[in-house]
């Protein structure tokens, strides 16, 4: 028994200071292992101090975009009521220059009628113009003819006798002018 007990010493202290070897050769992976996470660990701080930094960073950038956006937002409802203000007065506007335009269609064809008043009133001139001169002329011979006819008439009238007394004076004359010669000669 004695030996076997010595087999088992020899067997146990054999495993023991293989144990203790491959424990010290664990032990020293897992101090190397430790060691690299600590570097991984360490590394991973910086790395979340500086995403902390950036995300730190963003939000105030996102911050300023709220706070912009608000202010587009603002100046973009101000720029729409301003366009619907625009709208309804260039709606007006137009409406104005379409009452313009009718307007000014309707003055044309006012122009253009009074216009061919005009011409039609020019023409209507000429025509009583030409109908007054032959007319007139009408009238200035008629007239002349009568005043011819009665001024002979009364010419007539009035010479009438006075031709009868110069006939008798001539007569009276020549009767005398006959007696004295005759009257010489006897």
């Amino acid at each position: 028994m004695g030996l076997a007990v010595l087999a088992a010493l020899l067997v146990g202290w054999w495993l023991g200071s293989r144990s203790v070897q491959t424990l010290r050769s664990l032990l020293a992976g897992k101090e190397a292992e430790l060691a690299a996470r600590g570097l991984d660990v360490a590394r991973l701080t910086g790395e979340t101090q500086e995403q902390k930094g950036e995300m730190a960073r963003l939000l105030k950038e996102k911050e300023s975009l709220t706070a912009d956006a608000a202010k587009f937002e603002q100046s973009a409802q101000g720029l729409a009521e301003q366009n619907r203000k625009q709208e309804a007065e260039l709606r007006d506007l137009r409406g104005q220059v379409t009452a313009w335009q009718t307007e000014s269609a309707q003055s044309s064809e006012q122009l253009k009628a009074a216009q061919q008043s005009l011409v039609d009133l020019t023409r209507i001139k000429e025509e009583m113009e030409n109908a007054f001169k032959v007319l007139a002329g009408e009238i200035l011979e008629e007239k002349s003819k009568s005043f011819s006819e009665g001024s002979q008439t009364e010419l007539g009238t009035l010479l009438g006798p006075l031709k009868t007394q110069i006939e008798d004076f001539r007569k009276k004359v020549e009767e005398a002018q006959s007696d004295s010669k005759t009257g010489v000669t006897k």
